[in-house]
C-alpha cells in the first residue's frame, strides 16, 4: 500500500475534540471519523501510525471522485453588481 506522507506533511487533516469526544477531520473530500478512546495518545506516540491511518482514511468512498477529475462547467451568464 502506498501511504501519501507529503499530503498528511502538509496538513490535509485536523483532529478536534467535542462533547462526544476526539475526531479527525480528513481534508480530501471531507470525510470526519471518531478516534475511539485511546487512539488520540496512540497517535501522539506514534506519529508513523498515525500518518497511515491519515492516508488511508483519505481515499474515496463510494462514488466520490477527486476534486481534480470534476469537470469545470462553462460560465452560462455573467453578473456585475456595482
Amino acid at each position: 500500500m502506498h501511504i501519501d506522507r507529503p499530503a498528511v506533511a502538509r496538513g490535509d487533516f485536523r483532529r478536534f475534540r467535542s462533547a462526544a469526544g476526539e475526531h479527525v477531520l480528513v481534508v480530501p473530500f471531507s470525510q470526519i471519523y471518531d478516534l475511539p478512546a485511546g487512539a488520540a495518545a496512540a497517535w501522539d506516540a506514534q506519529p508513523d501510525e498515525a500518518a497511515a491511518a491519515i492516508a488511508m482514511l483519505g481515499g474515496a468512498i463510494g462514488g466520490e471522485v477527486a476534486l481534480e477529475e470534476v469537470v469545470t462547467p462553462a460560465p452560462q451568464s455573467i453578473s456585475l453588481n456595482v
